[in-house]
């Protein structure tokens, strides 16, 4: 198949298929998004040779002959090489950029890019809560993971042991584990790097965390700020994939697929809050009109807050319901999603109500 001559950013270079076509921001919100993972990951740019290459294909099966599985998979990650049927894959530039920091467990590894992975472009992405504990998926191979809840339960306490022990001892956690450690040396690594025991831990987590979800959001809660007086905002922006600092596509061109703009918006006041889209002229309702982890649709705007603990989702989508949901203060992710090949505006308002 003859291809596109690569897109080469700072860090990232695209290797497209040649019906292929990156979004007009995606190359600058990769490095960006790298760049934060660095920071956050204290990795010093100057001590590293960074450079991944993108391999963007039209179709999964292509993508699981050159990543050597069987299964149908939409993406990969070995040590400066992403391989995936949409862009951008964050969940895969995070491995590109932990293989600079250690190879742990399985476990560990997903966890690690699972927490950072942020929305990928999807417009509902809550995380719904597990009792599972973590101890069960720890040895775990990758395959072994993959099946049932193993990669969500490693990002979920992944972002426990961010939030709780800081990043500098979850650093020293994550660097000190090898890839065939035992539940015996992840133990000794807890108490060397953590202070605490692998029992003491998962206690916690099970008593306190599995209701929250953290991911620092590194791109959409650094996204451009949406002004406005706290009471009502009327908003529309145009989302084309070929102008501006437009996300995507994501999913293959050969599939539907979605362009998403980043923006981010700060509440003032705990409140009920109605969002709704141009038009709409439906009662607001409480209840989501996607389910956990939606890959669709493709046209709507959405609400995530910036906080620890991921509270205050609100979404609304064409053809859904306008939405209603107490928000608390702080600072708001706020998502555009539009059609790659239908440009167009998304108009929506956001405002107080009793």
């Amino acid at each position: 198949m003859s291809e596109e001559p690569p897109v080469a950013g700072e860090y990232v270079t695209v290797a497209a298929d040649y019906v292929n076509q990156v979004c007009a921001g995606t190359m600058e919100h990769m490095d960006v998004f790298i760049e934060r993972l660095m920071e956050r990951f204290q990795i010093d740019p100057d001590d590293v040779d960074l450079s991944i290459c993108y391999a963007w294909k039209d179709d999964l099966e292509e993508v699981a002959e050159l990543c050597g599985v069987s299964e149908l998979i939409d993406g990969c990650a070995f040590d400066r090489t992403t391989i995936s049927v949409y862009i951008p894959h964050e969940h895969e530039l995070v491995h590109n950029v932990a293989r600079l920091i250690g190879k742990p467990p399985a476990f560990f590894d997903e966890g690690i890019a699972v927490a950072h992975e942020g929305y990928e472009g999807l417009l509902n992405k809550r995380h719904s809560p597990t009792e599972q504990t973590p101890i069960d998926f720890m040895v775990m191979s990758l395959d072994e993971l993959a099946q049932g809840d193993g990669y969500e339960v490693a990002g979920r306490f992944t972002g426990y042991l961010m939030a709780v022990h800081g990043m500098d001892a979850y650093l020293r956690l994550y660097r000190s584990l090898k890839n065939d450690a035992d539940l015996a040396r992840i133990d000794e690594a807890y108490q060397d790097a953590l202070g605490v025991t692998l029992d003491e831990s998962v206690a916690e987590y099970l008593d306190t965390w599995i209701y929250c979800w953290s991911d620092p959001l590194l791109s959409e809660c650094n996204a451009p700020e949406v002004a406005w007086d706290g009471e009502l905002l009327e908003y529309e922006e145009e989302v084309d994939c070929d102008k501006g600092d437009a996300i995507g596509p994501y999913e293959s061109l050969t599939a539907l697929t979605r362009t998403v703009l980043h923006r981010t918006i700060t509440i003032e006041e705990e409140a009920m809050y109605e969002l709704r889209l141009a038009g709409d002229t439906q009662e607001s309702t409480g209840v989501p009109d996607v389910g956990p982890l939606g890959r669709f649709p493709e046209h709507g705007v959405s609400l995530y807050g910036c906080n620890t603990c991921g509270y205050g989702y609100m979404e609304t989508i064409a053809g859904g319901t306008p939405r209603i949901t107490r928000l608390k203060p702080g600072k708001y992710s706020l998502r555009l999603h539009g059609r790659r090949f239908e440009p167009g505006p998304v108009a929506f308002t956001l405002k107080k109500v009793e």
